[in-house]
């Protein structure tokens, strides 16, 4: 991911995290406010699990799920998530 910017960097991984909440919430992805709490979405303890373990895949990372309790919403999320991939 280091051809592009840091904006388009996190503009792709929020469309990730969006596309994955929203096929564990089976909601549609337009429905996801990228600034509400996943709690708040509906998102449980299990869907955490499902959740983390798809983004770890798709980025190569090794994330426990209380990353999610620690960046609780899709944008937080997804600026956490770019800061590790510039590692």
């Amino acid at each position: 991911m280091s051809e592009i910017n840091a904006s388009e960097q996190h503009s792709m991984i929020a469309a990730y995290i969006t596309e994955v909440l929203a096929k564990l919430l089976k909601v549609q992805p337009v429905s996801i406010d990228a600034t509400v709490p996943f709690d708040h979405l509906g998102l449980d303890s299990a869907d955490a699990f499902r959740m983390m373990g798809s983004l770890n895949q798709r980025f190569a990372t090794d994330l426990e799920p209380t990353v999610l309790y620690e960046h609780p919403t899709v944008a937080q999320l997804a600026t956490f998530l770019g800061g590790q991939l510039a590692q």
